[in-house]
């Protein structure tokens, strides 16, 4: 598989396009498009010059051919990108506070783009025209920095974390209404909504929990699920919220656990995923909830079969990657993305019937369906191949 190199400089922020073709990737001030049709032969589209400092957040409009980019130069830059191969800087929006973007994202329904701060400042922008922001409101959510933000799959509710708790607000045409806090006195590291957007998992230090937000003014604790760890670094929601993911770490131990979400007041540990060497931080289900990529601090990158969450299987190791910062899936499934301190974003073809394929192009003999249940126990069978 191919590596895409960038340099010296650390990657963090990256994301897909919502076609799944082109992945962005942040150079420090430059924002980069790269062409991974062909994962194999990823190629660089353009480079843009985007900000002057650090870019610290983006995120694509949901339906839109729009980008956004926040940075340590307080600025947010909206980017039309109807044409991939010459992007074009449409909007950009005046300085929060005199700190940098810290978060920002785009509402499911596209009406309305958050922006946090390192200063706890949040600002709600109208985007019905999606490069003619006008903004709605300003909130502070809290003293210190607004580190996590994630809006419920309605667009109604958006979530903040930071050191502190977690805050519920409504948005009611981009407009925000603070309706409660909870989960109060631990740092959220992590939180996610489940598909049908009525319970929040959250990490707070040596803990998981899941939260009852059909009354979002009321949040209930409806479980905590019985981790056994010093730190919970990273949750998932699969995609049909029947599954939760926790990475872990106790001591000098390192695991990824899956929990069967049937009876959501009563979760079950339902299997431990082990071979990780050092910390978990990072966790991603595929678009069809078969597979979960697990990456950390030990330089690898673990591919799971989870179909079937109480059976799991180890379906490949990716090595050789320094410490791994963040995973994501391309909306097709098809492909994982690892960001890494080395400053190189690696992508790999998952498709169990794409690879099968690669295989037996590289071969030099032919494979059979004996020798691909002995050494690809984790892959359908197909037919010979050769």
């Amino acid at each position: 598989m191919s590596a895409i190199p960038t340099g010296e400089l650390r990657i963090s922020p990256f994301a897909f396009s919502p076609d799944g073709h082109t992945l962005v990737i942040i150079r420090g001030g430059t924002v980069q498009l790269w062409n991974v049709a062909d994962p194999d032969v990823p190629s660089v589209s353009v480079a843009v010059d985007a900000h002057t400092a650090a870019i610290t957040a983006l995120a694509y409009h949901p339906t839109a051919p729009v980008l956004a980019t926040g940075s340590e130069d307080l600025r947010v830059r909206l980017w039309d990108f109807a044409d991939p191969a010459h992007p074009k800087l449409a909007a950009v929006l005046p300085p929060e506070s005199a700190s940098g973007v810290s978060a920002l994202g785009f509402s499911p329904d596209g009406r309305t783009l958050v922006t946090a701060t390192h200063e706890g400042l949040v600002r709600t922008w109208d985007v019905t025209v999606p490069l003619r922001p006008r903004v709605m409101a300003t909130i502070s959510v809290s003293w210190n920095e607004a580190s996590a933000l994630a809006f419920s799959p309605d667009s109604r509710l958006l979530l903040t974390g930071d050191g502190a708790r977690t805050q519920v607000w409504r948005l009611v045409a981009g407009r925000p209404e603070r309706l409660a806090a909870f989960g109060t006195g631990a740092s959220r590291s992590s939180m996610a909504f489940s598909p049908d957007g009525s319970t929040v998992l959250t990490a707070a230090d040596g803990s998981a929990q899941l939260w009852n937000l059909r009354d979002p003014s009321v949040p209930a604790l409806i479980a905590k699920l019985p981790v056994q760890a010093a730190e919970v670094h990273a949750v998932a929601f699969s995609p049909d919220g029947h599954t939760a993911a926790t990475a872990e770490t106790s001591g000098g131990d390192y695991w990824v656990r899956l929990w069967d979400l049937t009876d959501l007041s009563h979760p079950w540990q339902s299997a431990t995923l082990t071979g990780h060497t050092g910390d978990v931080g990072t966790l991603a289900f595929s678009p069809d909830g078969h597979t979960l990529a697990s990456g950390g601090k030990d330089g690898t990158v673990r591919m799971w079969d989870v179909g079937d969450n109480a059976r799991p299987k180890s379906l490949a190791v990716f090595q050789g990657v320094p410490l791994v910062t963040s995973l994501t899936f391309s909306p097709d499934g098809q492909s994982l993305a690892a960001a890494a301190d080395d400053g190189r974003l690696r992508i790999w073809t998952v498709d169990p019937a794409t690879l099968l394929k690669r295989l037996c192009i590289n071969a030099g003999a032919p494979i059979t369906l004996a020798q691909q249940s002995q050494y690809l126990q984790a892959f359908s069978a197909h037919e010979d191949c050769g």
